[in-house]
């Protein structure tokens, strides 16, 4: 068994709706990260939508990156409130919309489980293809 952490990659496809996923993982994603990032270079990926995944997945494993829009329960105000994944100082945040208040969602011991994360998350889009999903 491998220690290896994955780290995968997406951004969009030039001319296309759709995404491309790059892995240090075999099996995982369209490339290596080489390749990747190569069609990066090259014009062939849209380099300002290159995210990472996080290491989460959501309900019905649904990989959670960067730069996703996130439903979820903030600072104990629900109902849902629209947040933004991102990385700050290394750890994995949710960035409440139209704010500058964030939620980890790792620890100073490192990850936690979402099925332990004590609040209510639902990905209902990306910055990407849905930034009117966090002006609304």
């Amino acid at each position: 068994m491998s220690n290896t952490r994955e780290i995968t990659f997406r951004a969009k496809i030039k001319n296309a709706k759709n995404f491309a996923y790059g892995s240090n993982m075999e099996g995982i994603g369209n490339f290596d990260l080489k390749t990747f990032f190569k069609a990066i270079a090259t014009g062939h990926l849209i380099e300002n939508t290159l995210s990472e995944y996080t290491g989460f997945k959501y309900k019905n494993k649904i990989e959670i990156f960067e730069g996703d829009i996130l439903n979820h329960c903030f600072m104990d105000s629900c109902p849902n409130k629209k947040g933004i994944v991102k990385n700050v100082n290394g750890c994995w945040m949710i960035k409440a919309a139209g704010t500058n208040k964030y939620r980890p969602l790792c620890n100073i011991d490192g990850w936690v489980s979402l099925e332990d994360y004590p609040y209510d998350l639902e990905v209902i889009g990306n910055i990407y293809e849905n930034p009117e999903l966090i002006t609304n």
